[in-house]
């Protein structure tokens, strides 16, 4: 599910005259993530910086779709049974460079798989 970079994809929420604007940038990245209490991140490494969670903003359960998650149930349990846990976060880097993040957390039979989904700048 995180092989590579996809992007990034710049996508715009509406815009609105005097209005600051939010971009998004889409990317499927593996990612290290250091685990806290209940598995929610902690800190995780992107492009050899390591970001420092401040907040969880969300978090929740998606379905894998059913072109990924197969009819065989060792397809389905290499996507953790058809979920996978997304957070929402805002970090900071030892640089001072902040965001928000979207990491993704896939249950695989070798471990989890943990990605950044997106950046919201």
């Amino acid at each position: 599910a995180f092989r590579g970079e996809s992007g990034p994809e710049p996508v715009h929420n509406g815009s609105q005259p005097g209005r600051a604007v939010a971009v998004m940038r889409r990317r499927r990245v593996p990612v290290h993530v250091r685990e806290g209490i209940g598995g929610a991140p902690v800190a995780f490494r992107w492009r050899g910086r390591r970001y420092e969670v401040r907040a969880v903003v969300a978090h929740w359960i998606e379905a894998v779709p059913w072109w990924l998650a197969g009819t065989g149930t060792s397809r389905m349990s290499e996507h953790g049974g058809g979920q996978v846990q997304a957070w929402r976060v805002e970090a900071v880097s030892r640089t001072g460079t902040s965001g928000t993040y979207d990491l993704v957390k896939v249950a695989r039979a070798e471990g989890c798989a943990w990605g950044l989904r997106q950046v919201i700048d």
